[in-house]
């Protein structure tokens, strides 16, 4: 390189920093898009957990106001056990795209629960 001028090398470093800069703009983008997507499969995966939680509750709810229905025989706690039973159905139907067979039968289960109860 001693024959090349100063002009040409400050060129030949420009360009060579300016393509550094964008492969690493090139790698960060591709970075930040993977990061991306891990976070929205993350909140797709909350969610999941979270109606899972929800129906876990509700389906506590659903034993105590059945079991409050077979000892007392109230009006209202069979009006709060089918209400109970209907939040619970609307989690149900939420989980059920990532596990169709387990709720499948985890509804089956809760049929029968509400016809002993009955």
């Amino acid at each position: 390189m001693p024959f090349v001028s100063i002009r040409s090398r400050l060129i030949f470093l420009a360009v060579l920093l300016l393509a550094i800069l964008a492969i690493a703009s090139a790698l960060l983008i591709g970075q930040l898009m993977r990061a991306s997507d891990d976070l929205a499969e993350e909140a797709k995966l909350v969610s999941i957990v979270k109606n899972a939680n929800s129906a876990s509750k509700h389906f506590g709810d659903l034993k105590y106001w059945i079991t409050d229905s077979a000892k007392t025989l109230f009006v209202r706690s069979q009006q709060n056990a089918d209400a109970a039973k209907v939040r619970l159905d609307v989690d149900l139907k939420a989980i059920a795209p990532v596990d169709p067979a387990g709720v499948a039968a985890i509804g089956g289960e809760v049929d029968t629960l509400s016809g002993l109860a009955r």
